[in-house]
């Protein structure tokens, strides 16, 4: 995969307000565009993990791009740090859930530059990190795993770092038996991902 063949120049917009999103049409699900806003100095992917770690712990710098994924736990403490921009990944396990990205989705999209949606399908594609990880025996890949190996696929020259993140404990939320925890926690650490590890995983 290369950075062109995901990426086409065009502008971040805030999405409006929307209480309750509705589901994404096909072209809303990656692959689509995925442009950086200008001045994005680091990406922070921010974990749901609440017990151990806030936003605080990072800190946040103007010019940082926050990705939040899924119910975005952190929106409103992160989006009152000027000088910041967020975006959302939400990730859509099951093609036949009714629910879809409802279930994997905030309330809102409200203040949000850009949504993606990440279909499970969609990862079949040749993407070099899905196709390693599932050589290597990777089961479902979490919400973090995908969006941190999509941005450092795209963009490996911006400094990435990982909020919240601390695979194989259970930091509050149960360890999903579908998930591959020792291989993630592995690949973190061979691929030299930067990490932030809750305070508090007990």
């Amino acid at each position: 995969m290369t950075r062109q063949a995901y990426l086409r120049p065009q502008g971040y917009a805030v999405l409006p307000h929307a209480p309750s999103p509705a589901p994404p049409s096909s072209a809303a699900v990656w692959p689509q565009p995925l442009a950086l806003p200008r001045g994005t100095r680091r990406i922070i992917i921010l974990s749901n993990v609440t017990r151990g770690f806030s936003v605080q712990d990072i800190p946040l710098q103007p010019g940082d791009l926050c990705i939040h994924i899924n119910h975005a736990r952190h929106r409103a403490a992160a989006m009152a740090v000027q000088g910041t921009r967020h975006a959302l990944l939400v990730r859509h396990g099951k093609g036949d859930d009714p629910l879809g990205f409802h279930w994997y989705g905030p309330d809102s999209y409200d203040g949000f530059c850009r949504v993606i949606h990440v279909d499970d399908t969609q990862l079949c594609a040749p993407l070099p990190w899905y196709a390693e990880f599932k050589a290597r025996g990777g089961a479902s890949p979490t919400t973090g795993f995908i969006a941190a190996n999509l941005c450092r696929a795209l963009y490996p020259d911006v400094p990435l770092v990982l909020a919240g993140f601390d695979p194989g404990t259970p930091h509050g939320t149960p360890l999903w038996s579908g998930h591959t925890w020792e291989l993630e926690r592995t690949w973190y650490a061979e691929k030299q991902f930067t990490l932030i590890i809750p305070q508090n995983n007990g």
